[in-house]
């Protein structure tokens, strides 16, 4: 039986420190826009066509 040969643990490096942040500690605006519900209002008819669409061909064929 062969015997594997001894391997050397893997490198560890480490990251340099982060820079300092121009932010004075507040963190990042997250949320909706005014753009958010007539995207979803769009996204919403788009569904309801595509259902329609299928609705309809399978209807057509029979």
């Amino acid at each position: 039986m062969a015997t594997a040969a001894p391997t050397s643990p893997p490198a560890t490096t480490s990251a340099p420190p982060a820079a300092p942040s121009d932010t004075d500690g507040e963190m990042a605006e997250t949320g909706t826009s005014n753009a958010t519900v007539p995207l979803a209002a769009a996204a919403g008819a788009l569904a309801v066509l595509g259902v329609g669409a299928v609705l309809f061909a399978r209807r057509r064929r029979g």
